[in-house]
């Protein structure tokens, strides 16, 4: 696990390259077999947000920080299953769409409470508000994508691994 962390951080330069350095599963069970086995390792609770289909063979959750991403599991080959790894895009549009919604009221609040509390405040609020607000947005960005992808990159190699485990496969590791 320290060695997949590792390796993470020295391609994150890469963003598009990221499902590349997952390993793969080398397995001889047959497809409904692995789905199987994959459906009752869900039923455990090992599996979160298990469905099989979708994407690929199945999919799964691999939880990020602060969004989330679907890991994605598919036949690489005859008895090799590879994955990919997706970020959900439900979440990181809310928060942008939410982040660039509340900055207009909040000038409005911010003035009137700086006129409610100070008798002598008689500035065009928005002059120094929006710049305050708004050019912080793409450090907030550069921070919590890349920020998101090593979370889910790093819970997806523990998932891969349980996967192998539970399938009495191998993990091939990318070079």
């Amino acid at each position: 696990m320290i060695q997949a962390i590792t390796l993470v951080g020295k391609r994150m330069s890469e963003p598009t390259q990221h499902a590349g350095m997952l390993p793969s599963v080398r397995t001889s069970l047959s497809d409904s077999d692995v789905v199987e086995r994959l459906s009752a390792l869900s039923r455990r609770g090992k599996l979160a947000g298990y469905k099989q289909g979708g994407r690929g063979l199945f999919e799964c959750d691999a939880f990020g920080q602060p969004f989330d991403s679907s890991l994605i599991g598919s036949r690489a080959s005859e008895n090799t299953i590879g994955f990919s790894l997706k970020m959900k895009p439900t979440l990181p549009l809310i928060f942008w769409v939410l982040m660039v919604l509340s900055i207009w009221p909040g000038v409005w609040l911010t003035d009137s409470m700086l006129r409610t509390w100070f008798g002598w405040y008689d500035f065009n609020t928005y002059l120094w508000y929006l710049p305050l607000t708004i050019l912080p947005l793409p450090w907030i960005y550069k921070k919590t994508m890349p920020q998101s992808r090593n979370a889910s990159i790093a819970e997806a190699h523990t998932i891969i691994d349980r996967i192998s485990t539970t399938l009495e496969g191998e993990l091939v590791t990318p070079e």
